[in-house]
C-alpha cells in the first residue's frame, strides 16, 4: 500500500482543530504524534518487515515518553488542577508502554508484534482524545 492509498483509508489520522488544547507546543507534539502513528500504520498496512515496524514502533513509543513528561511540566506550570488526574493516567501509560517494550522482540512472532504495536497505539490515540477535550477546556477558562 503506497502512501497516497493510506492517506484514504480509515488507517490514516488526521490533525483538526478539535484536537487542539490550546497550547502551541503540545498541539505541535500532538500533531507529530499524528504523523508518527500514520508511519506505524503505513508500516503495518503496508506489510513492511518486522525490523521496520519495531524501528517505527519505538520512535513512537521514544516520542511519546518525551510527550508526557513536557505535558506534565508546561500543565504544573500553568496549575492546571489536571495535573494530578494526568499525572495518574500518564503513569498507566508509561506502565503499559514498558511492558509493551519488553513484548517487542526482533524474535516476536508478526502477530504478536503488531498485536502489540495496535495496543499501544490504541491507547496513545484514546488519551490524546481524552486529553484534549479535558485540556482544552481548561486552557480556555484560564485565558477568559
Amino acid at each position: 500500500m503506497n502512501k497516497s492509498a493510506l492517506k484514504d483509508s480509515i488507517w490514516s489520522l488526521h490533525w483538526s482543530d478539535e484536537l487542539s488544547v490550546g497550547i502551541p507546543e503540545l498541539d505541535m507534539e500532538h500533531q507529530h504524534l499524528l504523523e508518527l502513528i500514520d508511519n506505524l500504520n503505513e508500516s503495518i498496512v503496508g506489510k513492511m518487515d518486522l525490523i521496520e515496524i519495531h524501528k517505527r514502533m519505538h520512535l513512537l513509543i521514544d516520542f511519546k515518553m518525551q510527550h508526557l513528561i513536557h505535558e506534565e511540566e508546561i500543565l504544573r506550570k500553568s496549575e492546571s488542577p489536571s495535573v494530578a488526574h494526568l499525572a495518574h493516567e500518564h503513569e498507566e501509560i508509561v506502565s503499559l508502554i514498558e511492558n509493551s517494550k519488553r513484548e517487542l522482540k526482533e524474535d516476536s512472532p508478526m502477530f504478536k508484534s503488531i498485536g502489540c504495536c495496535l495496543k499501544i497505539k490504541t491507547v496513545l490515540i484514546e488519551h490524546m482524545i481524552s486529553e484534549c477535550t479535558a485540556l482544552r477546556g481548561f486552557c480556555k477558562l484560564s485565558t477568559t
